[in-house]
């Protein structure tokens, strides 16, 4: 799967439009605090870093495996958007058009050593550029969510809901930007 933010992929001719395709995930960023621009290194950012990670690995893993359940081998046009939906709610979205590349061969205007290489190993027909799957990076420790057996499906359950904070506590321990204090 070849995943640009291009409209087009060097060296390959589109022949199949197969529509739009996206992955979104949202995460729960309870006690993590709001995701502002003034927060400082003291303000948890190694967290937010890592969540703003994971959120974008598991984005563009269900992108690549919508496409593929659609038998897409690239997507076009790519997109990635991370937005803060509510205060404890971050939602990810990677999206595009889905497509079917056939690579061009050795000779053809605008063929890469690429796609020369792949229309040999294909005999010139529709191929699967040779591009794995999207990962989270090593650092964040499982990978990214792995396709259901039977397509996309809801979870049996869900898990509880982290405690409630006392009262008398703040929602954060962070200190003020110094604008602030």
């Amino acid at each position: 799967m070849i995943i640009v933010t291009t409209d087009e992929v060097a060296g390959y001719e589109i022949v199949e439009v197969l529509g739009e395709t996206m992955g979104a995930v949202a995460y729960n960023n309870y006690g993590w605090g709001s995701y502002t621009a003034s927060d400082g290194p003291a303000a948890g950012t190694a967290t937010r870093e890592t969540l703003v990670q994971q959120c974008r690995a598991a984005a563009m893993n269900r992108l690549w495996i919508e496409a593929a359940e659609r038998g897409a081998n690239a997507v076009v046009g790519m997109r990635y958007d991370l937005s803060q939906l509510a205060e404890q709610l971050v939602e990810a979205c990677a999206y595009g058009t889905a497509v079917v590349l056939r690579p061009r061969a050795e000779g053809e205007p605008g063929a890469t050593p690429q796609s020369a290489r792949q229309a040999r190993q294909t005999n010139g027909g529709p191929g699967a550029p040779s591009q794995p799957p999207p990962t989270s990076p090593p650092w964040l420790g499982a990978g990214p969510p792995q396709p259901p057996p039977t397509g996309h499906q809801a979870p049996t359950s869900m898990p509880a809901p982290p405690a409630p904070r006392p009262a008398a506590e703040p929602p954060g321990d962070w200190p003020l930007p110094p604008h602030s204090q």
